[in-house]
């Protein structure tokens, strides 16, 4: 029962870093770039037009309706 709550007290403890948090994006990204591959880069495509459009428009929605 030691070992188990040693590894427990451990990922506890790197839990609560922000560095921890940075490095399982990180991973979590180079995985799903390698395993979805060109998926991501028409996601990628999509997310820029869309920002795009966001930045351009207006909240006010009565601009569109000139």
């Amino acid at each position: 029962m030691g070992m188990i709550n040693i590894a427990k007290e451990w990922v506890l403890a790197r839990w609560a870093e922000r560095t921890t948090w940075d490095g399982g994006v990180i991973v979590g990204l180079s995985l799903a770039w390698i395993i979805l591959g060109d998926l991501i880069d028409w996601v990628a495509w999509i997310a820029l037009l869309y920002g795009l459009f966001t930045l351009v428009k207006s909240e006010n929605l009565d601009v569109w309706k000139k």
